[in-house]
């Protein structure tokens, strides 16, 4: 909350400063090339505020930092455009029109394709977190527990799964990486299963239940903030 509203605090002053600098510092009466430049900039920085805007209501905060990066690009360089144009005459309207139109072609291109890009990139991250949170491929490890004689690893292999069945199988974008780091410890525990030791198998064991117990800890906090 105190980033939206410190972003919104920087835009509503680059919009003051421009327009007291443009009706102080401008001459733009009967200067259709000056009333250009204002109506572009003004275009520039609605489109900037909405890209920011929208780009809030997405799920994943790491995905938008491109899409917030085009916006504030884009109106940098309108701004920059803008102060060129009024500091020289000696261009036509149709020139500066087409620079304009350029400059806001490109960032229309750009927020598009990346916003399309950064929706797949979402979509695999849900997936992905669905899979995660099912506690079914989590609990592949009691296949483990038939594949040895050994009661020692077995012990272990089964507090294992008890610590995991303690965990809530729900899943949110804050505990993706965990839910991975978890897999990714499951599954080296699975392929050396069978010539590990049982300090090397209390080391995982250890690891696992850590990264459930803080997978536990932030759904916590999460649904306290709910």
């Amino acid at each position: 909350m105190k980033k939206l509203v410190s972003i919104i605090i920087l835009l509503l002053s680059a919009l003051v400063i421009f327009n007291v600098c443009f009706f102080i510092c401008v001459d733009y009466d009967e200067n259709t090339r000056a009333w250009i430049c204002y109506l572009f900039f003004h275009l520039a920085y609605v489109l900037s505020l909405i890209g920011y805007l929208f780009t809030t209501r997405r799920r994943f905060s790491v995905l938008n930092s491109r899409l917030n990066a085009i916006s504030i690009i884009y109106l940098a360089l309108t701004t920059l455009t803008c102060l060129i144009y009024l500091s020289k005459t000696d261009y036509s309207r149709e020139s500066e029109i087409f620079v304009f139109l350029i400059e806001l072609f490109f960032y229309l291109i750009s927020f598009h394709y990346c916003y399309l890009t950064n929706r797949n990139a979402e979509m695999g991250i849900i997936k992905d977190m669905k899979n995660s949170a099912k506690h079914d491929n989590w609990i592949d490890l009691r296949l483990l527990v038939n594949a040895t004689d050994d009661e020692g690893k077995t012990k272990v292999v089964k507090s294992v799964i008890d610590e995991i069945r303690s965990c809530p199988s729900l899943s949110n974008p804050y505990v993706y990486e965990v839910d991975n780091e978890i897999q990714s410890l499951i599954r080296e525990v699975k392929s050396k299963y069978a010539d590990m030791q049982i300090e090397e198998l209390i080391n995982y064991k250890d690891q696992i239940c850590t990264a459930v117990r803080k997978r536990t800890e932030i759904l916590k906090c999460c649904y306290h903030k709910a």
